[in-house]
């Protein structure tokens, strides 16, 4: 109720060698763009700190362009080890690290009564000492997760 969709997935995928779980978090509105807002606000609102930001590129698709993302790496008041996170935004068939550049093309779409679904799609991992190991682990798992929305969200 909170998100205003009932649309949302959460999964947790666990490796064999016992590593960091990552966390995939689907959240999708087929016509409500307030069902999706920016993952900075939940985490600096349950205590988390932005230690960093930036965005990172995605590539090696087939049939499809790059995917920019945005990337966060976290860390909680209560001291526990860093979170790193990254995530990108999907209206329609495009995906953009931007928020207001998303629920831009939503509002544009619905006045021109054209699909106006958004989805944001978020992976996560705590950093135990390499971020550039969790970055990699979860751009692996966004890239293996982008063709299976394209095929299935509008």
């Amino acid at each position: 109720d909170i998100l205003g969709t009932n649309d949302a997935r959460y999964c947790k995928y666990y490796s064999p060698t016992g590593s960091e779980p990552l966390v995939l978090a689907i959240i999708f509105s087929k016509d409500n763009r307030k069902g999706i807002h920016p993952p900075d606000l939940c985490l600096v609102g349950s205590g988390n700190s932005i230690l960093s930001k930036d965005t990172v590129v995605i590539s090696g698709f087939e049939n499809r362009e790059d995917v920019i993302c945005r990337e966060l790496v976290v860390q909680h008041s209560s001291g526990s080890k860093p979170q790193y996170y990254l995530y990108t935004y999907k209206s329609g068939k495009q995906y953009t690290p931007s928020f207001w550049s998303q629920q831009w093309t939503i509002f544009i779409n619905g006045i021109l009564d054209r699909n106006a679904s958004g989805a944001l799609i978020q992976v996560s991992t705590q950093i135990n000492s390499n971020q550039a190991q969790a970055r990699s682990k979860c751009m692996d798992l966004m890239k293996a997760v982008i063709p299976h929305l394209d095929s299935k969200l509008p």
